[in-house]
């Protein structure tokens, strides 16, 4: 019903017909209601024509043009105007005169009104509309450019140059400035502006004035001369700009490396022959008796010389007593052959109570090159000329060779007093403390166990196995927590009156690696004297490894494998928790061996049996990642990495190294100084689980620990020993303050682990792994990346820290981190035990690329491959990486894998020093990265192989993946 019609029902009676109605004229009644007739009005709507109205775009507090808006025309009656919604705050409309004026105060993005004319009538009133927009703009400040410097080094990437951008007025919101560049170098190959891949743009602050960019240089090996980067302001929130201000900086060239005539894993391209001698000694009642081995590694053939031994009262003496024979022939050796002999020494002939140190030496031939300086053969004691092997052993008063841990008397008060030299401990509690060296610590850089110091756990109940040199069962600190006949001396058939549950070194007078590492997990804790170790409850057991490693007549495969938990007895190891492992080496492209391989895994799988005799919790195997990061020049002087200025930032021998350490059963661990930074020696990789406290540098604090039990035997008769034999602090000779190496950093995590197993005993071996890497802190956690172009074209050599799609941290200089034996101990005590899932490895998921890598290029060559087929749920727990390669040297490639979730992982380094010397066969290898930790592994995987030195070409093959999955809450 329309108004009209309402209105005229309104005005009809509605009561009945009987009344009586009074007439109404029949002009007013079409006055009303209108009657339709030819004469009357015609009804109009209003209309605006071909009237427009353009849309409006003003500037935030600048006047408007005042403007007229159009008129309509039409309408029944007087027309009134309005505009729909209401006008940006400032702007004024006046319907009289229909003026559009005023200000706008605040930005409006483009926003759509109605222009309405509205008719007067008051029973249908209709209406014309025009539509157009008003956009309100900030107006743009003014911006200027600046830099903190003119010029920069093409190698000093790591502070870079500070661009600043300042905006005048300061912005109410945030405001993106892009950046124009120009000059002879390029955005993305010659230098960055923020972080590689950044576009060149900042973005300003809402209330800030400015922001900053970092230009750094990207590093390569080219001779091309210095460059320019000039930087302008292009555009300010998407409007361009042309101020003219600029800032220029200039790229200074390092030019190309002179890596002289040798690849990057070339050892032996010099032409000389390296004579190396191998020593085991057994001991009778009378004599000394050496067997021998000497091996030419050189790349030529040695000619005729001979050798000896002596016998000597001090290491830096060099006449002696001379072994039987006094010489040996030795005849000329093709490279890589070997000559066996043997000497003997009469114990009459040495002094006794006394230390007697051994030298093997070959002479040189005069008409061979002279082996340069610095070029002995890793491991040699000699100088230049003459290559030596070394050995020492402690002749006793009665003037045999002491072969058993004689009775050490101490003054101990077992739980009832604390012990001296625990101020010293600053891996257990940095107070900012020197511990005998001459710089101080950063207080808090340690195990962080302020909580488990004051209320424990101790490691009371759990058995750690130390395999090593050798452990002084009845050292005064540790003998407490020895436990008594487990231990095993497999060199015992070889040693007059040795014990086969006594893994005493005779041979080793200057410190019996061992028994330092066994004072760092369990060093008895409150008995008066030394030190306490991490888990100072803790169950010890020795296994001398290390020395059956040269015994005359072991397999030394089969050796290590019973020592890590393969037998019931001589040595009994299958009821150990804990095995620690501080030791190591080898070199790349060479696999863990399958029975190991097993060893490990069957001990993860049955060692440490529920209570129930329900399955097993499974051993915890901790390894000392390496020392190699600094053997640049190893084992030739012509050091590679540190002549491109790498050596600091990928270090030269990654802890890829070890086979064994690219499994994912072991718990692999670095090593951080009392400064908090990784210690300069530590190996780094994408296999590392965790860093732990070690000596940092010679300035920094070493580790205090137990040295060699007396004032005659031990690391404190060396010459930088600052705990020396007879110190004040340690009147007994008992201990040492510079033990150090990731072999100190894996016992620290050891004794760390002991704490969480007393403290849960049913976590599993997995459970332990998760715990750390979830309770794990950073270090130096503003590391940046490492980028070096090849041939051009930029590559990553190095990520900074990265959070995976997990949530995890991680780094290859790290791991996870360092150890946080109280958060992690708080949440030992928290997770469900066993709550990770099943434990599950896949089949390889192989893909045959025969895909050529570019020579000296930075972009490499990539390959793809989709993963399925994994359980539902499915989290990676590690990744091997299985590479098929045609290289001849592959210390020229680098390796990086990306997951399906965007995680990079460099899982082998170029220049990986682990490669010198290789033979120049294919190239067959497994590789780990803990990086993706907690990840799907399902999707699409991208692998990435670079070539970065001239010279050598080759192919990838094929390449494999391997997952070890668990399902995690």
């Amino acid at each position: 019903m329309s108004r009209a019609e309402r209105a005229r029902s309104r005005m009809v009676p509605t009561r009945r017909a009987s009344f009586r109605t009074r007439p109404v004229p029949v002009l007013a009644l079409c006055a009303l209601v209108g009657c339709g007739d030819s004469g009357s009005k015609p009804d109009t709507a209003p209309t605006f024509g071909t009237a427009t109205i353009a849309d409006k775009t003003y500037v935030r507090g600048e006047p408007i043009p005042t403007e007229t808006l159009p008129a309509a025309t039409g309408g029944d009656g007087p027309l009134t105007y309005l505009i729909l919604p209401d006008l940006p705050d400032g702007i004024r409309f006046e319907p009289a005169t229909r003026v559009l004026s005023g200000t706008p105060t605040a930005g409006q993005p483009a926003t759509s009104y109605e222009y309405v004319a509205r008719e007067s009538n008051e029973f249908d009133p209709e209406s014309a509309t025009l539509r157009f927009s008003i956009e309100v703009v900030v107006p743009l400040p003014e911006a200027s450019i600046a830099g903190s410097a003119t010029e920069m080094n093409e190698w000093e990437d790591r502070t870079g140059i500070a661009v600043t951008v300042t905006l005048d007025p300061a912005p109410e919101e945030a405001t993106t400035v892009a950046l124009a560049s120009t000059g002879t170098a390029t955005l993305g190959g010659d230098f960055d502006l923020g972080d590689p891949g950044d576009a060149p743009e900042l973005t300003v602050a809402a209330g800030s004035a400015s922001a900053t960019a970092t230009v750094r240089p990207i590093r390569d090996l080219e001779e091309e001369g210095d460059e320019t980067i000039v930087l302008a302001v292009q555009s300010v929130r998407g409007t361009d700009v042309d101020d003219g201000a600029t800032v220029e900086i200039a790229i200074r060239d390092a030019g190309a490396p002179d890596l002289g005539d040798t690849g990057i894993g070339d050892v032996d391209g010099t032409g000389f022959a390296f004579l190396v001698g191998e020593m085991f000694e057994s001991f009778g009642p009378d004599a000394v008796e050496f067997d021998v081995w000497i091996i030419n590694v050189g790349d030529a053939a040695s000619s005729a010389t001979s050798a000896y031994v002596v016998a000597k009262s001090s290491p830096e003496t060099e006449d002696g007593v001379r072994a039987s024979p006094a010489d040996v022939p030795v005849p000329a050796l093709e490279p890589g052959d070997t000559f066996e002999t043997a000497f003997a020494v009469s114990l009459a002939d040495l002094a006794a109570g006394a230390n007697v140190y051994f030298d093997l030496r070959v002479d040189a031939v005069p008409e061979e090159p002279e082996v340069p300086e610095g070029e002995e053969a890793y491991g040699a004691c000699g100088g230049p000329r003459t290559q030596r092997a070394c050995s020492d052993l402690h002749i006793a008063g009665t003037g045999e060779v002491r072969t058993t841990c004689p009775a050490f008397s101490r003054t101990t008060r077992l739980g009832a007093a604390e012990d001296p030299l625990f101020v010293h401990q600053w891996a257990l509690s940095n107070t900012g403390q020197t511990a005998f060296a001459r710089m101080a610590g950063v207080a808090g850089e340690d195990l962080r166990m302020a909580v488990a110091l004051a209320d424990g756990p101790t490691g009371s109940g759990v058995q750690v196995a130390v395999v090593d040199s050798g452990l002084e069962i009845c050292h005064p600190d540790l003998a407490a927590n020895v436990e008594p006949g487990a231990s095993h001396n497999f060199a015992a058939a070889f040693r007059h009156g040795a014990s086969t549950t006594d893994p005493f070194s005779p041979r080793l007078t200057l410190g019996d690696h061992g028994t330092s590492v066994a004072g760092i997990i369990a060093a008895v804790g409150d008995n008066g004297i030394g030190l306490r170790g991490v888990a100072p409850r803790a169950r010890l057991r020795g296994f001398n490894l290390l020395e059956s490693q040269d015994d005359a007549g072991t397999d030394p495969d089969a050796v290590e494998i019973a020592a890590l938990g393969m037998s019931s007895e001589s040595p009994r190891s299958d009821d150990v928790d804990i095995f620690n492992m501080s030791y190591g080496g080898g070199e790349g492209g060479v696999d863990a061996g399958a029975d190991l391989v097993a060893a490990f895994r069957t001990g993860t799988e049955t060692l440490r049996p529920h209570q129930d005799g329900e399955g097993a919790r499974g051993a915890l195997y901790v390894r000392a990642a390496g020392n190699a990061f600094e053997e640049c020049a190893f084992p030739t002087g012509e050091a590679r990495v540190d002549s491109l200025h790498l050596e600091n930032e990928l270090g030269c021998v990654d802890a890829n190294a070890e086979g064994a350490q690219n499994i994912p059963y072991l718990v692999v661990v670095g090593a951080f100084g009392a400064d908090g930074r990784r210690a300069a020696y530590s190996s780094t990789g994408s296999n590392l689980w965790a860093v732990a406290p070690a000596d940092g540098s010679r300035d920094l604090p070493g580790v205090v620990t137990t040295d060699q039990a007396g004032l005659d035997r031990g690391y404190v008769l060396s010459g930088f020993e600052p705990l020396a034999a007879g110190h004040l602090e340690n009147p007994d000779g008992d201990y040492m303050a510079s033990f150090g190496g990731t072999s100190a950093a894996a016992p620290m995590a050891a004794g760390a682990i002991a704490l969480l197993l007393e403290a849960r005993p049913e976590l599993t071996w997995r459970d332990v792994k998760h715990v750390i890497a979830k309770t794990a802190r950073r270090l130096e956690p503003d590391l940046p990346p490492v980028r070096v172009a090849f041939g051009g074209k930029p590559a990553v050599l190095r990520h900074p820290w990265i959070t995976n799609a997990a949530g995890y941290g991680f780094h290859n200089w790290f791991g996870f981190g360092a150890i946080d034996v109280d958060r992690a101990l708080e949440m030992a005590r928290t997770i469900e035990p066993d709550g990770l899932g099943a434990f599950a490895e896949s089949e390889p998921h192989r893909a045959e690329t025969a895909l050529a890598i570019p020579d000296h290029d930075g972009a490499g060559v990539s390959s793809r491959q989709s993963v399925d087929g994994l359980p539902a749920g499915a989290d990676i727990e590690a990744v091997q990486l299985r590479v098929e390669i045609d290289h001849p040297d592959p210390g020229e490639l680098g390796f990086e894998l990306v997951s399906p979730s965007g995680t990079r992982s460099v899982l082998n380094p170029v220049f990986n020093r682990a490669f010198a010397g290789w033979s120049g066969e294919d190239l067959d290898w497994t590789v780990l990265s803990n990086a993706f930790y907690g990840e799907p592994p399902e999707g699409e995987w991208e692998f990435k192989v670079i070539d970065v030195w001239e010279g050598n070409t080759g192919t990838l093959e094929a390449w494999s993946l391997v997952f070890y999955t668990g399902e995690h809450p």
